[in-house]
């Protein structure tokens, strides 16, 4: 499992906000599966980004009726873990 040395938080700041504009699901831009893969990612370095969140979340519930199981299962821990 890969760890993290270093918590570079204006480098995972630039992250977030260069993956805000990109997270349009009808779009196509990110799948169900990187929208909850982004979550757990969150979860796992015990990062919040407000905005991120805000917009993870908003892109989870307009497609929630089509997550599978893993996404299910990784996006409520992620959340779990992070509230």
């Amino acid at each position: 499992m890969a760890t993290l040395q270093f918590y570079d938080s204006p480098l995972l700041d630039a992250i977030s906000a260069a993956s805000i504009p990109r997270m349009s699901l009808k779009s196509g831009s990110y799948k169900i599966q990187e929208v909850s893969n982004l979550s757990w990612a969150c979860a796992t370095l015990h990062f919040w980004n407000g905005p991120l969140m805000t917009a993870l979340a908003a892109e989870s519930l307009t497609t929630l009726s089509d997550f599978g199981a893993q996404e299910l299962a990784n996006t409520s821990w992620a959340w779990a873990v992070l509230l």
